[in-house]
Order: structure tokens, then C-alpha cells, then sequence
């Protein structure tokens, strides 16, 4: 039992440590000022509202491929606020955004840790397990 406990706490903490530091990291670059500079970055590449969101989707479906998304969040919440309130958007469009174009990247190499799992519980290989999803994928960021 006592082994059993400590492989479990162990298996807790991981996770929890990887939010810690996110949040660490996010409010770094909510201190240091990095969401003005990537405001004004990608505002100087297009002011359209239109171009805004599809950069952001964009950003986002690069980072939800490599983080969780809840350590996606924690960190680069001040950058999507910020793009948020510079085009326009209502911060519930943006959150609503921000999480289904996070979730894609649950199934997306190489994080894609829920294709994984459904992959070895279909027993179907990961080549195919991609292929099939792919469709899935790309209409998801549409709708978004």
C-alpha cells in the first residue's frame, strides 16, 4: 500500500509541477510586457479583424500541437486577452476559441496524447488512427 501511494503522488505531482510552472510563465509575460509586443507584431502584419483571428487560430493550433492546453492557456492567456481586446472580439468568443482550437491539438502529433490512447484502445494503427482524423480536424478549425 505504501508503494502504491507513492507511485500515485508521484503520478499527481507531474501534472500539477507542469501547471505551476505555466503559470509562473504566464504571469512573466503578462509582467514583462511580452503581450504588447506580440499585439503589436502581428497588429503590424494586419489590422483586419479577420486576419487577427486566423493568426491567432493559426498560433494556436502550432502551440496545442507541442503543450496541454491548459498549460497553453495558463501561459499565453495575456497574449490572447491582448489580441482579443486590440481586434475587438468579446472575451467569451476568444475563450470558447481559444479551447475547441486547443483540443485539436489533443489529437494532433506530436502531443496528440487522446489519438494515442484511442488508438491502442481501437487496437488500429496510429497511421491510420491520423488519417481518419484528419477530416475531423480541419472541420473543427473551420467551424472555429
Amino acid at each position: 500500500m505504501p508503494r502504491l501511494l507513492t507511485d500515485a503522488v508521484i503520478d499527481f505531482a507531474v501534472p500539477l509541477f507542469t501547471v505551476a510552472g505555466a503559470g509562473i510563465f504566464g504571469w512573466l509575460i503578462a509582467y514583462l510586457g511580452a503581450a504588447e509586443i506580440v499585439v503589436d507584431f502581428i497588429t503590424g502584419m494586419t489590422s483586419n479583424r479577420f486576419g487577427i483571428m486566423l493568426l491567432l487560430i493559426g498560433f494556436l493550433l502550432l502551440i496545442g500541437t507541442a503543450l496541454n492546453p491548459i498549460s497553453a492557456t495558463l501561459i499565453f492567456l495575456p497574449i490572447i486577452q491582448a489580441l482579443g481586446n486590440q481586434a475587438g472580439y468579446d472575451p467569451v468568443q476568444l475563450g470558447v476559441l481559444s479551447t475547441i482550437v486547443l483540443s485539436v491539438g489533443l489529437i494532433t502529433p506530436p502531443y496528440g496524447i487522446c489519438l494515442l490512447i484511442a488508438s491502442q484502445i481501437g487496437e488500429v494503427r496510429l497511421g491510420r488512427a491520423m488519417l481518419a482524423v484528419l477530416p475531423i480536424c480541419g472541420l473543427t478549425v473551420l467551424v472555429a
